[in-house]
């Protein structure tokens, strides 16, 4: 029996303070706008995900991306693996092909340079990312999105995994992902390596 294409209306998600990673998280908000297509869609226990790495973004924003993004996939029985390298130049037969006997491929690429608006003592980013996932054997686009990301500058992994957790929540929500947490149920922690700054004692004052 075939799935009928589903086409999913766009949803803005505020978090003002959201405490579902090691600690909360503030300021921040993602959009999505989707279009679902599973009729020739093989379950998905394995996925490549194609280089999403950015120059425009921080680098421990799209640390904390990766991981949580792993992660949250493995939550739903998802094998997955994060490639860096243009699409063209990478071939899932290869190694990690291999391993993750992959079913699907995902693409997240910025859409645009992000923007940057000063408010206050502040600045604050915007960012559209495009999203797509290919079933492998049937080379069909399984699903497309597009999500705006906003939130204040200087973004940590933190805030990085929250954002995976949301792209991951909309595969589920998008009937893409069947075995997810329940949305009730909640996601467990991201497991993300300790903060390089915090480790970094306070210094002491010189005696005099």
């Amino acid at each position: 029996m075939t799935r009928p294409l589903l086409v999913s209306s766009s949803r803005l998600i505020p978090a003002v303070v959201t405490c579902g990673l090691a600690a909360c998280v503030s300021n921040k908000a993602v959009a999505f706008t989707s279009r679902v297509n599973l009729a020739h869609a093989a379950p998905i226990d394995g996925m490549l995900v194609m280089n999403v790495q950015s120059s425009g973004l921080d680098a421990a924003l799209y640390q904390g991306f990766e991981i949580g993004l792993t992660q949250r996939l493995g939550s739903c029985g998802v094998r997955a693996r994060v490639l860096h390298g243009p699409a063209a130049q990478l071939d899932p037969a290869l190694d990690a092909g291999k391993v993750i006997q992959p079913v699907a491929v995902m693409s997240i690429e910025l859409a645009s340079p992000p923007s940057i608006h000063a408010i206050g003592f502040s600045s604050r980013v915007s960012a559209v990312f495009a999203l797509k996932l290919e079933d492998i054997t049937s080379r069909q686009t399984i699903w497309v999105a597009r999500s705006k990301l906003e939130f204040f500058l200087h973004a940590d992994a933190k805030f990085g995994a929250w954002f995976a957790t949301q792209v991951v929540s909309r595969l589920r929500d998008d009937g893409v992902l069947t075995d997810c947490p329940a949305t009730a149920a909640g996601w467990p922690e991201v497991d993300l390596p300790p903060d390089p700054a915090a480790a970094v004692p306070p210094t002491e004052p010189s005696p005099p």
